[in-house]
């Protein structure tokens, strides 16, 4: 009954899609009034999407927690509307009728996501209006949370040199979505008042306020937080360096919880945050920066993405050779439970060498290579651990067609207090290729890992082999993703175990509708235990919409002058590799700024590049060409460790900061979920969506962590025309591994 349900939910909303649409291109109809839409361009899609999840044997090892038959139908639109060069709208819904699990815990109709944007540039006060759901950011100190209310940012203006102003009132909850919201459960307020001017840098001042409702039952009480930050950045010259410092002194006054669900909360709390960051570069190729970070322990905001009782010291030097090789040094020390006897400091050494590497050895050679030192011990010296990490990536073509990859990654920690050190080894090696047969295109890439784990008493080594296949041509689309892993684990006390994992999807599209089918396979197999096999089917149907804005005919309006293109130029930046943009121009625009050795892989061009220097992971830059010009540029960034929730948040949250402060306030934001110990399996099983969009000329520019077949998970960044809906996680650049 409950399968049949959905169904019926389902077909009844994409019958009444298709004939919103067939309507839409028949605007004689009656039902709707599509005449007074015309200056609106609507776009949207809908899929319906019924599953199966099954599980044999050992149901505990099993990576989905709810098996049986899931059902959803879900919708995204988007609307918008250009009124003059200075005045538009825009706006977007997402949600859902839902019969999955994984979908929400509620049933039935649920609204996620709802927007809408006016930017009005000609008004005697500039503003921008925000209603809805949108991303609520001031500083990390005091604001970076997804908000559901309402936002107004004015900029009054002055005469010519005047000092240019910004002020931003906002007022929100934070809830998942609307369908049960209670916003006073966890309710903000904000006042962000920035000032900009040639002699005092840009100046700032913010306040967040806090309210979460108590339950007296629990003997739950209200918390009221206040949270004031002052904000500076300026840059100068001295003598032949150019500099930029920017900073921020926060205050926290307020309740703070410690209990379970916030029971037995510390009342009326006072506590202090700051930081400060000095860059500098001059003319010689070399770039550095410093920064210092102080939080006390009770500095803990609810809406910040800081972490408290921590200090943070940095260092970090770059220097870009002539050839494209780029070379990073970083030394840090952060300390943790700073306020604390138990207080943990943590010293890092590193290197970081990126790009073509020198010599005519092996043509075409690139690498990424990260490696550090690092030192963790506490006050009562119950820790005192060394470490030492490198991870060398090398890439390069083979003859016309092929292209390797090679992995080595070793990591060696030794534990003084238990005299107990353990070693990681891992080696791998991939090759791609691209495939053009029978009216097919795709690529081939199989390839292999080796891992060998020692510790004490325990080894475990694993290996197998793994594979990626995708083909597309007319209107179909295939991808397949195929791995074997065995692991000898040589000890009594555990078990070997082999493991299958299969993935496929296929498309077939016609039109406006795309009919898919997917699925996973996972079969672990401990010797001696019993077997866990698990199942994933699906199959779905998609109904795009699209109702363009109207085109004032060419003969009663004055043809506009063409708009000359901005010259390519500046340091390397994924809102600068537009779609659409020639390949030719790509390269020399790269090749000045300092990024170079790009190696083809089946189609696409990936770049062992840092276009983010506030982040420490590795990055990748991916072109993806079509017919000569680009058509995606993608920027990889990896997560460390992908099993320490606090870890993983940190990581995401402080490379949406970096591109907050490039691009502005986002277009869209969607976020479902909260990171975990199983990030892997919250990613693909879509209990985990981060979406942060920025609307750019070209299209998007979009932040996400996406679903893929090979179960990686990791952080893309990706400028394209478009994207598919946000609760449709498989945008990922599959090819690249």
């Amino acid at each position: 009954p409950r399968m049949t349900a959905a169904m019926r939910a389902c077909a009844i909303i994409a019958v009444l899609l298709v004939a919103a649409q067939a309507e839409a291109q028949d605007t004689t109809g009656d039902w709707m009034d599509w005449e007074a839409l015309a200056d609106w361009d609507i776009r949207g899609a809908n899929t319906m999407r019924v599953e199966r999840y099954m599980s044999g044997g050992n149901d505990a090892a099993s990576p989905y927690p709810f098996l049986g038959q899931q059902a959803v139908d879900e919708f995204s639109y988007d609307f918008s509307r250009q009124v003059s060069r200075y005045e538009s709208w825009r706006g977007r819904a997402t949600g859902a009728i839902n019969l999955s699990d994984y979908r929400s815990e509620d049933r039935g109709f649920v609204p996620e996501n709802l927007n809408l944007t006016q930017e009005k540039g000609d008004a005697k006060i500039p503003y921008r209006l925000e209603l809805g759901d949108y991303l609520g950011f001031f500083s990390p100190r005091t604001l970076q949370l997804s908000l559901k209310g309402g936002l107004v940012e004015v900029q009054p203006v002055g005469d010519a040199g005047d000092p240019y102003h910004s002020i931003q009132f906002l007022s929100g909850f934070k809830d998942t979505n609307y369908a049960d919201a209670e916003p006073l459960e966890d309710y903000y307020n904000g006042i962000s008042w920035l000032v900009e001017d040639t002699a005092i840098g840009t100046l700032g001042a913010n306040w967040v306020a806090n309210f979460r409702k108590g339950d007296p039952q629990l003997d739950f009480q209200d918390r009221v937080q206040n949270v004031y930050g002052v904000v500076w950045a300026k840059g100068f010259s001295i003598w032949d360096q150019d500099l930029a410092i920017e900073g921020e002194f926060a205050q926290f006054r307020g309740d703070l919880a410690t209990g379970s669900g916030g029971s037995n909360p510390r009342m009326g709390r006072a506590e202090n945050g700051a930081f400060i960051q000095l860059s500098g570069e001059g003319d010689s190729p070399l770039t550095y920066r410093f920064v210092y970070e102080r939080y006390g322990d009770d500095f803990q905001p609810n809406g910040g993405a800081v972490s408290a009782n921590r200090r943070a010291l940095e260092l970090h030097g770059g220097w870009r050779f002539e050839g494209g090789l780029h070379v990073r040094t970083r030394l840090q020390q952060f300390t943790d439970s700073l306020e604390h006897a138990t207080a943990q400091v943590t010293r890092t050494a590193g290197v970081n060498i990126t790009g073509p590497v020198p010599g005519e050895l092996i043509p075409g050679l690139t690498v990424g290579w990260d490696t550090f030192v690092q030192d963790v011990e506490n006050r009562p010296r119950t820790t005192n651990t060394d470490n030492k990490s490198t991870n060398l990536n090398l890439s390069a073509p083979i003859g016309e067609d092929w292209s390797a990859r090679l992995g080595t990654a070793w990591q060696f920690a030794h534990d003084a207090v238990a005299d107990k050190q353990t070693v990681r080894r891992q080696f791998t090696l991939d090759l791609d290729t691209g495939i053009d047969f029978l009216g097919f295109e795709g690529s081939f890439s199989p390839g292999g890992v080796l891992r060998i784990n020692s510790g004490g008493t325990s080894r475990v080594r694993e290996y197998g082999p793994r594979g990626a296949l995708s083909l597309r041509g007319g209107n179909h689309s295939l991808a397949l993703d195929y791995s074997f892993l065995v692991q000898n684990r040589m000890d009594q006390n555990n078990s070997d175990i082999r493991t299958h994992n299969a993935a496929m999807r296929y498309g077939y599209r016609v039109d406006n509708h795309t009919f898919g089918f997917d699925g996973d396979y996972q079969d672990r197999i401990p010797n001696g235990v019993s077997a866990t096999r698990s199942y994933r089917i699906g199959v779905t149907w998609t109904v795009e919409f699209a109702k363009p804005r109207r085109v004032p005919e060419t003969a009663a309006v004055p043809a506009l002058a063409p708009l000359q293109q901005m010259p390519l130029e500046g340091p390397a930046d994924l809102y600068l590799l537009a779609p659409g943009t020639p390949m030719a121009e790509i390269g020399t625009f790269l090749a000045g700024a300092g990024i170079a050795g790009g190696v083809a892989q089946a189609g696409l061009v990936v770049y062992e590049a840092t276009l983010l220097e506030e982040i420490d992971e590795r990055q990748r830059l991916v072109l993806v060409p079509k017919n000569g010009d680009l058509a995606t540029s993608a920027l990889i960034v990896e997560f460390t460790d992908s099993t320490d929730p606090a870890a993983t948040t940190r990581a995401f949250e402080k490379v949406q900061e970096a591109l907050l402060k490039r691009y502005g306030p986002p277009s869209f934001n969607f976020e479902r979920g909260d990171f975990t110990a199983n990030l892997v399996d919250d990613v693909n099983t879509d209990r985990l969506i981060r979406i942060t969009e920025w609307a750019t000329d070209d299209g998007t520019i979009r932040l996400g962590i996406p679903r893929r077949l090979d179960l990686q998970v990791r952080m893309e960044v990706q400028h394209a025309r478009n994207f598919p809906s946000p609760g449709d996680t498989r945008w990922s650049i599959e090819r690249v591994r």
